[in-house]
């Protein structure tokens, strides 16, 4: 009971601090229904935004292989450049190889005429030294054109004329013999020259397939730079923009912001609710004694009001005897008066 006081004052700060409790507590329910709502709008930008960062690192890969790919470009053009340069050297060696196959026929073909020729030339030759002798054997010889007999100039003359022949078909006849000679050594030259370049042709088209495949690649790099130049790099500017400043849902945004706004208004905050706990919590024995001293209050009352009672006896008492010691003094005043005012018997 001396701390009556101080008790009642925490009991009334207990009270209070259990009041803000259950207005957080009444707030955080408002609070947590309306955070609830957040979850759909929340969901979508989320999924907008995985989504976008996918594309992000798809283009973000695209532009590093095209990067690689670049560099790929480059040596792919030098090695073109190269290659190049074989395939024109080996075209080169193709051309000295069909004018040696001309030359090779050419020279097949003049061996043939050379051999097909000779024995003609022999048996004319042949044919040409018996005229020969027989215009030198005798005065009698004959024209062979028209039978008549000839004069010894005229039979000079025309053994003149068949020896020049015969010189020449001699020399044609030898000249076919060298040409026979030198052609079968001709022809294995020939032969061996050719053999030489025999896998020019396949190298040939070996290079050119190369050079096919290496001006696909090329050509398929190049369209996919400018594709990415056209589309992609907008593209991942885009989607950059759209990261950085959030402008992508804009709609769940907006309903996001509104649902904010609500529950700002609603004023929430976890650390006041924690904060009121905690004092609760710390008041809360205040309670207790504040029981005990209203227990104590209940089992002092019957006690009080018998000491009021007896006090108002005591006070009834003290009044009764003021009243009779009141009475008592004015009864011997009066009586004091009388004497006084008696006469004096032994006087008289």
């Amino acid at each position: 009971l001396e701390r009556a006081d101080e008790v009642e004052a925490s009991y009334q700060a207990w009270l209070a601090s259990r009041q803000e409790v259950e207005h957080w507590s009444e707030t955080a329910v408002r609070f947590n229904e309306q955070e609830k709502r957040r979850h759909a709008p929340l969901t979508e930008i989320e999924t907008s935004r995985t989504r976008l960062e996918a594309e992000r690192e798809t283009l973000l890969q695209q532009q590093k292989t095209l990067a690689e790919a670049a560099a790929v470009r480059e040596e792919l053009l030098k090695g073109k450049a190269e290659l190049e340069k074989k395939v024109a050297e080996i075209g080169g060696k193709l051309e000295t190889r069909t004018r040696l196959e001309e030359e090779r026929q050419k020279a097949l073909e003049a061996l043939a005429a050379a051999k097909a020729e000779n024995p003609v030339l022999r048996e004319e030759m042949e044919r040409l030294k018996t005229r020969i002798e027989q215009l030198s054997a005798s005065d009698g010889a004959e024209c062979p054109t028209c039978g008549q007999p000839l004069e010894a100039d005229e039979r000079q003359r025309l053994i003149e004329k068949t020896k020049t022949e015969g010189t020449e078909m001699g020399d044609k006849f030898r000249a076919n013999n060298a040409l026979v000679k030198e052609g079968d050594q001709q022809i294995k030259t020939f032969d061996q020259q050719i053999a030489a370049l025999a896998g020019v042709e396949e190298e040939y088209r070996q290079h050119i397939r190369q050079l096919d495949q290496m001006a696909g690649n090329i050509e398929q790099i190049q369209q996919q730079s400018e594709t990415w130049e056209k589309e992609g790099s907008a593209r991942l500017l885009e989607i950059e923009g759209q990261l950085s400043g959030q402008k992508y849902d804009q709609e769940a945004r907006k309903t996001l912001a509104e649902i904010d706004a609500e529950l700002k208004e609603i004023g929430y905050q976890v650390d006041a609710h924690d904060a009121a706990r905690r004092k609760e919590l710390e008041l809360r024995t205040a309670e207790q004694d504040y029981l005990k001293l209203q227990n104590g209050r209940a089992a002092l009352a019957p006690l009080e009001r018998e000491t009021a009672e007896i006090a108002a006896q005591i006070e009834g008492q003290e009044k009764t005897l003021a009243e009779q010691e009141q009475a008592h003094t004015e009864a011997t005043a009066a009586l004091a008066a009388a004497m006084v005012e008696a006469p004096d018997v032994a006087e008289a």
